[in-house]
């Protein structure tokens, strides 16, 4: 099978990245011929060009260009879409539904439904916009990135696609990562018809036993922010002395974390 990857990187790498390389990676050990189309954040840089990208974000008429041509040349049998925010936007879907090769969706957050993809605000679950096709309260909350402007250019985004049932129309299935992740997404604006969500969890290799013996300790590997709940498992493990917790990641809590528990460091 021909499997053609489109995913739009974040400026800083994170949890989507590495699973879009771990799962190129066991499909090609499978036998399969991989082929991944990236579009970067970072080269949004400067005002010119942060105006130009969220214009487009809406539809990008070069993004589309660039994925009819890679179709051309690489003539996959399935095309899997795993981040589209913002320089790829929706019009990579219509490109790959206009060709009539099957297109997959994967749900790697919750931003279709949630402006900060986290269904969270000010540390607390948050549901407000999952049922609204345009989500006022975003706007008004300035749930991305704390900017109204920003907040109110991610969901025309998500809205003007919902009004044009682009996530329905242009996909075919969608992937969750969760049973919880699909059963929100079923009960959402986004309205997927029934069946079209599957689940698959993330993976990643078993690297198997080390060839040194030590003693056993626990590891958090992760982005040091609050949704992680780094700092819920910090305070459950500061109760157990005899336990060794090991914490790799970076991210906005690592100098309080540091400080707060330099016990760890």
């Amino acid at each position: 099978m021909r499997v053609l990857f489109i995913h739009n990187r974040y400026k800083f790498a994170g949890g989507e990245d590495v699973a879009v390389e771990m799962e190129s990676s066991i499909l090609q050990s499978y036998g399969h011929a991989v082929e991944t189309l990236i579009f970067d954040n970072t080269e949004i840089s400067g005002f010119v060009s942060k105006i130009k990208t969220g214009i487009s974000s809406i539809y990008n008429r070069e993004s589309a260009a660039r994925v009819k041509a890679c179709i051309k040349v690489f003539n996959p049998d399935v095309i899997h879409v795993h981040n589209l925010f913002f320089l790829a936007s929706p019009s990579v879907l219509y490109a790959a539904k206009k060709s009539g090769i099957p297109v997959v969706f994967t749900l790697h957050n919750y931003r279709l439904i949630c402006a900060n993809a986290l269904l969270l605000r000010e540390n607390k679950v948050c549901e407000l916009c999952v049922n609204q096709t345009y989500p006022t309260a975003g706007i008004r909350y300035k749930c991305y990135r704390n900017s109204a402007p920003e907040t109110a250019l991610v969901t025309a985004v998500t809205s003007i696609h919902k009004f044009r049932n682009t996530w329905n129309e242009q996909v075919d299935k969608y992937i969750a990562l969760t049973e919880f992740g699909r059963t929100r997404f079923e009960n959402s604006s986004l309205k997927a018809t029934k069946g079209k969500i599957q689940v698959k969890p993330n993976f990643i290799r078993d690297p198997g036993e080390g060839q040194h013996e030590r003693e056993p300790f626990y590891l958090f590997v992760g982005r040091l922010s609050v949704e992680k709940g780094v700092e819920v498992m910090l305070n459950a493990f500061s109760g157990m002395p005899n336990r060794e917790i090991r914490i790799v990641g970076e991210g906005p809590l690592e100098e309080s974390l540091k400080h707060k528990f330099s016990q760890y460091s």
